[in-house]
């Protein structure tokens, strides 16, 4: 349960004062505009099978499915803020992202997605939804008042949105969205549960 008497000084370790061990840093953020501090808390961090979701969608799923399926508008974006030399081309009337280094049969990476490496992301994703699903269950019917009263599940998909850290313009997200994002697994995100707690706190 997070602390109401929240330290008023402007800089101090939070993860300490919360007794959060090394490994737990990570499950908190903290803002503070003047006299107001924002508490964000994310137990699903310490659930492990979110933990195996979310490390197989960042070294896997994620490559696998932009290199399948590559974007002209996130390739170009790429290239531009990360200042790299990616290019989409044909080669033999199929598809490859090329490098300075390699080329990548976008073929051959939709073969693997599809057969190997969906799967794979859609039983984790279903096995960490299982498991969230039934201790927020768990906290809603013991009626935990920490829990009820902190519970950020709305704010957390929202954060959560495919918007999160693309630097795109919306109108450029959605004239590529059939290139970038799965309607069905946007779906499954929108609805998947949550243990994200936040609180505002006033301070002196």
């Amino acid at each position: 349960q997070a602390r109401h008497e929240y330290p008023a000084v402007d800089s101090f370790d939070l993860s300490d004062y919360l007794g959060f061990s090394e490994s737990q840093r990570s499950a908190c953020r903290h803002t503070r505009y003047n006299k107001t501090v924002f508490l964000r808390i994310f137990p699903d961090l310490f659930v492990p099978a979110f933990r195996e979701a979310e490390s197989y969608w960042a070294n896997t799923f994620f490559r696998a499915y932009h290199n399948a399926y590559p974007s002209p508008t996130l390739i170009a974006k790429w290239n531009q803020y990360a200042r790299g030399n990616l290019s989409l081309v044909e080669i033999d009337g199929k598809r490859h992202l090329v490098t300075s280094e390699e080329s990548i049969a976008c073929d051959e990476w939709e073969e693997r997605l599809l057969r190997a490496v969906g799967p794979e992301m859609r039983g984790r994703l279903q096995r960490a939804q299982a498991v969230l699903g039934q201790v927020v269950a768990a906290l809603e019917d013991q009626q935990v008042e920490s829990f009820l009263g902190y519970h950020a599940a709305e704010n957390e998909r929202r954060v959560q949105s495919v918007r999160r850290d693309l630097q795109v313009s919306i109108e450029d997200l959605f004239s590529s969205f059939d290139d970038c994002c799965d309607p069905e697994l946007l779906s499954r995100l929108s609805t998947c549960p949550t243990l994200t707690m936040e609180a505002v706190f006033e301070v002196e």
